[in-house]
C-alpha cells in the first residue's frame, strides 16, 4: 500500500513538473494570455498549437482582441493571408472554420463579438461532397485549454521526448514565457504570426521530406479516393443548406461578405479532371451560379505547383494573387488590400515562403522537391 502510494505521489509530482515546462515554453498558457504576449511584441512572435489542437478559440481569441475591418474565414487552406496585405485592420480566422455547418455556427460566435466590415469565405470543395468521411477531422471548438488535461500534457511531452526537444524545453524553464512560443515554434519557427496567419516554418528548417514530396500523397488521395479526396457526381444538399443559413446570418447582421474556392495545384487539379470522380465540382458551381449568394470563381494563369506548401495548400504569392483576382470581380473588396504588397507578391517567381525568407531570415529550399528555380540548394 505504502508504494502504491508513493508511485502516485511521484506520478503526480511528474505530472505537475511537465505542466510547469509546458506553461514555460508558453504550450499551456491560456490563449488570452498568448494573444497579450502576441499583441505586445514588436517583432515577428510566433505561437505554435502543438499538441493541443485548439486553434479555434485562439483564433477567437485574436479577433476579440483586434476586432478587425477585414476577416478572412476558412479551413487552413487560407492560412496564408496576412495584415501585411490589407490596409485596414486584420484578422486570419483560418482553421475556425473545418466543415461548412461549423463555418456556420462560426459566423454567430463572432458576430456575438464583433462586426467586421467585410468577411471573405473560403470554402473547401470537398465539404460539400456527400462521400467525405469526416472521421478524421478535428472538430474546432470554442473552449479553453485545460492545462491540467493529463492526457495532453503526456501528448506534448510524448512530442518533446521524441523530437529531443530539451533544449528548447529547459531554456523556457528558465527564462519563462517569450516569443517565440511554444517548443515547435521554438525548434521549427513555425505557428501562428498576431494576425493568425501562419508560419509553415518547418518546411525550411525540418531535416526530413515534406509529407507531400512531389505531391505524392495528395495524388495517392485522389487515386484511393480518400482523405478530403472521396468521389461524387452529385453534392450534398443538406451541406449547401448550411451555405445558404451562414449567407442569410451574415446578411441579417449587415455584414458584407464573398465566397471563393481556394485552388489546388495545378497537377492535382488535372489529376481529378483525369480521373473523372469530381463532377460534383462542377454541380457545386452551377449551384453556387445559379443561387445568387456572392460568389466568386477564380482562375490563376501564374499558378504553378511551385506555388504550394503541399497539393492542396497555396502560399503567400498564390493566396493574394485569388484575393487580387477576387477584388478585381467584386470591387467591395478592393479598398481593403494594401496594393503595394500584393502587386509585389503577384510578380511571376514570388515565393509560396516570402515571409518566412524575410521575417525570420530562413533560405528557401525547395521542399517539395519539384524543382522550383525560387529555391536554394542546401
Amino acid at each position: 500500500m505504502i508504494a502504491v502510494l508513493v508511485l502516485l505521489a511521484l506520478l503526480f509530482a511528474l505530472t505537475l513538473l511537465a505542466r510547469q515546462v509546458l506553461v514555460a515554453t508558453g504550450d499551456f498558457l491560456p490563449e488570452e494570455e498568448i494573444v497579450r504576449i502576441q499583441q505586445a511584441a514588436g517583432k515577428p512572435c510566433i505561437f505554435s498549437e502543438y499538441g493541443k489542437q485548439n486553434e479555434g478559440f485562439f483564433k477567437f481569441q485574436v479577433y476579440r482582441t483586434v476586432k478587425p475591418d477585414i476577416a478572412v474565414l476558412g479551413s487552413s487552406r487560407v492560412l496564408e493571408l496576412t495584415q501585411r496585405q490589407f490596409s485596414r485592420p486584420f484578422v486570419n480566422l483560418g482553421r475556425m472554420m473545418t466543415d461548412i455547418k461549423r463555418g456556420e455556427s462560426a459566423v454567430a460566435e463572432l458576430l456575438a463579438v464583433h462586426k467586421p466590415k467585410f468577411m471573405l469565405i473560403g470554402l473547401d470543395q470537398y465539404w460539400f461532397n456527400p462521400n467525405w468521411d469526416e472521421a478524421g477531422v478535428d472538430k474546432v471548438k470554442l473552449i479553453r485549454s485545460d492545462p491540467n488535461d493529463p492526457r495532453a500534457i503526456l501528448r506534448l511531452m510524448g512530442i518533446i521526448w521524441r523530437e529531443g526537444m530539451w533544449h528548447e524545453a529547459w531554456t523556457a524553464l528558465r527564462n519563462g514565457p517569450d516569443c517565440p512560443l511554444g517548443v515547435s515554434a521554438m525548434r521549427y519557427h513555425s505557428g501562428y504570426a498576431p494576425d493568425g496567419y501562419r508560419y509553415y516554418g518547418e518546411l525550411l528548417t525540418a531535416t526530413k521530406p515534406a509529407e507531400d514530396r512531389h505531391l505524392r500523397m495528395t495524388l495517392g488521395r485522389i487515386e484511393n479516393g480518400t482523405r478530403r479526396f472521396e468521389k461524387s457526381a452529385t453534392i450534398s444538399q443538406s451541406q449547401f443548406d448550411y451555405l445558404l443559413k451562414m449567407h442569410r446570418r451574415l446578411e441579417s447582421e449587415g455584414v458584407p461578405h464573398v465566397f471563393f474556392f481556394p485552388h489546388f495545384a495545378p497537377t492535382v487539379t488535372a489529376a481529378m479532371e483525369k480521373d473523372g470522380g469530381y463532377g460534383y465540382i462542377q454541380e457545386l458551381e452551377r449551384a453556387l451560379a445559379a443561387s445568387g449568394l456572392p460568389y466568386v470563381p477564380t482562375t490563376d494563369p501564374l499558378l504553378q505547383d511551385c506555388d504550394f506548401i503541399d497539393g492542396f495548400h497555396m502560399g503567400d504569392a498564390a493566396s493574394i494573387r485569388q484575393i487580387k483576382a477576387v477584388a478585381e470581380a467584386d470591387p467591395r473588396v478592393a479598398p481593403y488590400l494594401n496594393m503595394n504588397e500584393v502587386n509585389r507578391l503577384s510578380t511571376p517567381g514570388a515565393l509560396p515562403v516570402t515571409y518566412l525568407t524575410e521575417d525570420l531570415g530562413l533560405p528557401p529550399r525547395d521542399y517539395l522537391d519539384l524543382g522550383c528555380t525560387w529555391a536554394k540548394t542546401p
